[in-house]
């Protein structure tokens, strides 16, 4: 679950692009000891969105991106 909470493609985690390319927010943290997920939901039918024990509850996994990873 750690691996999963790492990977969030959520823009708290990896940052958005403004209209110049520059990167705005995120976080370089990439390890989060102890994490587990406490629930999930489905998007859609192409998605899931994991509840984490650090609160964390935003990013979208698609599953070509579960796949991967």
């Amino acid at each position: 679950m750690e691996k999963l909470r790492a990977a969030s493609p959520s823009a708290e985690n990896t940052g958005e692009r403004d209209l110049l390319g520059n990167k705005i927010g995120g976080t370089n943290q990439k390890t989060f000891p102890g994490v587990t997920v406490k629930d999930w939901r489905m998007v859609g039918g192409y998605a899931i969105q994991f509840d984490f024990s650090d609160g964390h509850n935003t990013g979208l996994y698609t599953f070509d991106y579960l796949k991967a990873l």
